[in-house]
């Protein structure tokens, strides 16, 4: 069952036995409900993409001025469940590889806009992908992560010009093929 909602009211209605993924806003309301959620650490990780073969995503100034231009802090306590922790790389810390010494970027939109200046592109233009018709725990409102984002890309210096496909197959045929400058 592709959607959220729909698996929760197939549990509730009694037509499947449980199911994987359960949206983390449903989950104190489903124990609430009686029936048993397992908690378990995240074992998914948000991140934004950059396709470094798209100018200007082959300059390393842009695309640190990016990671330095979106508050992650932000993002998470604004679009995310109460618990959500900032990821510091693609790794959750409970798979192997993960790792304490990775560099972070903190939110600093002067650095930003310092990087910006510094890369030499002039009015630098971001195409962003965000998927529609998708929830995802690490995505649970693509849109969202989206406006808030680009706004505060579009704050530094950077010009935003949206992009939204469906999920399946149309976003993963694009992220796959390599068409997507940046996305979630």
């Amino acid at each position: 069952i592709a959607d959220g909602p729909a698996r929760r009211q197939a549990l509730e209605a009694g037509d499947i036995d449980g199911f994987d993924l359960v949206d983390p806003a449903d989950t104190q309301a489903l124990a609430d409900n009686g029936f048993d959620v397992v908690q378990r650490p995240a074992f998914n990780v948000a991140y934004v993409g950059f396709n470094q073969a798209i100018p200007p995503m082959d300059n390393p100034k842009i695309r640190q001025a990016i990671a330095y231009a979106i508050d992650r802090e932000k993002v998470a306590t604004t679009n995310y469940p109460e618990g959500t922790v900032v990821a510091t790389q693609f790794q959750p810390p409970e798979v192997c590889g993960h790792s304490d010494t990775v560099p972070t970027y903190d939110y600093d939109p002067a650095k930003a806009k310092q990087l910006i200046a510094e890369s030499g592109v002039k009015n630098p233009t971001l195409e962003f992908w965000y998927p529609s018709e998708v929830s995802r725990p690490y995505m649970p409102d693509p849109a969202a992560n989206f406006q808030l984002m680009s706004a505060e890309l579009e704050a530094v210096g950077f010009k935003v010009v949206p992009k939204t496909a469906p999920w399946d197959p149309d976003y993963l045929d694009a992220v796959d093929a390599g068409k997507t400058m940046m996305y979630l």
